[in-house]
């Protein structure tokens, strides 16, 4: 069951990023909704915090869209 869903989210993404026609960073809080991501997915997953910590230690803000991950 989990895979099945993890693999509906992934799909939805795909759907999203295909409407966009811009490459996003994808984010997700839960531990486990990662770990599916990157298993089923095409590019990296960070916690929405990496993105905050990598402003707050670079100053510059994110480039791309950052898209929360629904799940």
């Amino acid at each position: 069951m989990s895979r099945e869903l993890g693999q509906r989210l992934v799909t939805e993404i795909a759907e999203i990023e295909s409407m966009a026609g811009a490459a996003a960073e994808t984010l997700a809080c839960g531990t486990s909704c990662r770990a599916q991501l990157a298993d089923f997915g095409d590019g990296p997953v960070r916690h929405p915090i990496e993105l905050v910590a990598d402003f707050l230690t670079t100053g510059n803000p994110p480039t791309g869209n950052p898209r929360p991950a629904r799940g």
